[in-house]
């Protein structure tokens, strides 16, 4: 439907909109981009919204096609509002998370969180924690199940609770949003007690591997058959990212003998003035 009337501007395309609308609110779901990004970089975001309205475009193209409405203002109409809509939604999202830094670090829109450790990485859990208050993530107390709570500052020693034999009825009554578990692999047994102690609550609950010891190359959690893994070591070359490299490296070898042509022929040209070969 194009609308040429008073007051409308020519190329306005209401069918159109609402395909993009259609498409826009699908993919966002598929690429989960509804979701709570706190805590997570800005970075991260961004690259989820524009995958999933980079796919929404192309997606927009031949249902166009099969409208009939694809001719060149549309084209031109679909250009100018890819681009800023998709500037829009960086814009929006940064200064988004710049307003809800500065609420957080006033102390409203938090979440409060107890910790239970178990040695040094669970210490540094806890001073990393601590130092995110801007992520609206409030460290309430921790368990400690090794008693090195004295080797951290007194700040954070401050704050350590009891034993996690309390824990399920201090986050039934302490009005705790999350519980994070940051105990070593060996602790299987106490992580399966501590989350079947804690079966009444709703609070969230996170498992924060010990991970950070091993020296890791492009680490990710995927999920395999079914199966949540984490992916320790793993090359970033495979489907689409392989596919992208190659086409990437092929038109930069192009672009470089066309650069580097006319001189590859000049030089040629003099030597073989300069010399009559054999």
């Amino acid at each position: 439907l194009q609308f040429d009337g008073p007051g409308v501007m020519p190329g306005d395309y209401l069918r159109t909109g609402l395909f993009a609308l259609l498409l826009g609110g699908v993919c966002f779901d598929r690429w989960v981009v509804y979701r709570s990004w706190r805590g997570v970089p800005l970075r991260a975001e961004l690259e989820a919204v524009l995958g999933a309205w980079l796919l929404a475009l192309l997606l927009l193209v031949p249902v166009l096609q099969l409208s009939g409405d694809a001719d060149e203002a549309t084209h031109r109409w679909l250009l100018l509002w890819a681009l800023l809509s998709l500037s829009a939604l960086a814009v929006g999202r940064a200064l988004l998370r710049a307003v809800l830094r500065h609420v957080r670090l006033g102390g409203r829109d938090v979440q409060r969180i107890v910790v239970v450790v178990d040695g040094e990485f669970g210490l540094s859990v806890l001073e990393r924690l601590r130092a995110a208050r801007w992520a609206g993530l409030e460290l309430v107390g921790y368990f400690d199940e090794s008693g090195e709570a004295a080797n951290v500052e007194p700040a954070i020693a401050a704050r350590c609770l009891s034993a996690t034999t309390g824990l399920a009825d201090y986050v039934m009554n302490g009005h705790v949003d999350q519980v994070w578990i940051a105990l070593p692999f060996r602790a299987e047994a106490r992580v399966r007690s501590i989350i079947h102690s804690l079966r009444y609550s709703t609070a969230d609950i996170r498992l924060v591997p010990d991970i950070f010891g091993f020296r890791l190359l492009n680490h990710s959690l995927g999920e395999v058959a079914k199966l949540p893994v984490i992916n320790l070591s793993s090359t970033p070359m495979s489907g689409t990212n392989r596919l992208i490299k190659a086409l990437e490296d092929r038109m930069l070898a192009i672009v470089c003998l066309l650069l580097a042509g006319p001189l590859l022929l000049a030089l040629a040209f003099g030597v073989r003035l300069s010399s009559p070969g054999p």
